[in-house]
């Protein structure tokens, strides 16, 4: 098992993806986590069905409909820090695991689809990280090391300010009334962060090779 995690971990092209998916991952709960915490209606009030009244009696709650909003955020933004990104799987699983039952429970549309993928790529991004984690399940004397070296680490700084990147230039353009260069920002943030990470990958091998 030990091997098999190690060749995983050392795949390059899985380490770009897993890097992204934290990304794309955290940039998909933070409108709707923003929502809440706005206290904005997050479905048209004249909209029916299970679903949306069932949404329309969350946000009634006022304060409980704010802090659901706030673990979406925060689970977003660790993700998307690299660095606090297996806290952040961790809160996120049990968030995307009920919408992705509510969403099956009462719709049929596309997105009980999407919420089941980002569910189990949330589970991918924890076995991902299997070593921070694993020693939960086992007694202290049955713990084992999880010092698994590997050549490529999951992040570099290059990866810190992509994510830092992500989470402000949106803001600063919905603040700036620049809204509609928002999906142009995305993609060339992520293009460029991917470049510049990559090309900055033989000095972080080097240095954890000293």
């Amino acid at each position: 098992m030990k091997n098999l995690y190690l060749r995983i971990r050392k795949n390059i092209i899985l380490n770009r993806g897993v890097i992204n998916l934290r990304y794309l991952i955290g940039l998909g709960f933070i409108p709707s986590g923003l929502v809440k915490v706005m206290n904005q209606p997050f479905t048209n009030p004249e909209n029916t069905g299970a679903f949306a009244e069932f949404l329309h009696a969350l946000h009634a709650t006022g304060f409980y409909y704010n802090t659901v909003g706030l673990s979406q955020m925060l689970a977003a933004v660790l993700l998307m820090t690299q660095r606090f990104a297996t806290l952040g799987a961790l809160l996120f699983l049990p968030i995307i695991f009920n919408i992705m039952v509510l969403t099956l429970s009462t719709i049929g549309s596309l997105t009980p689809i999407i919420a089941s993928l980002m569910f189990l790529g949330t589970l991918f991004l924890l076995l991902w990280d299997l070593p921070k984690w694993i020693n939960v399940f086992r007694k202290d004397q049955e713990s084992f090391s999880t010092n698994w070296a590997s050549d490529f680490p999951t992040f570099n700084e290059i990866d810190l300010f992509t994510g830092l990147a992500l989470l402000c230039v949106p803001v600063v353009l919905t603040l700036t009334s620049l809204k509609e260069l928002i999906l142009i920002s995305i993609p060339l943030i992520l293009l460029m962060g991917n470049i510049l990470s990559h090309l900055h990958y033989p000095l972080l091998k080097k240095r954890t090779e000293v």
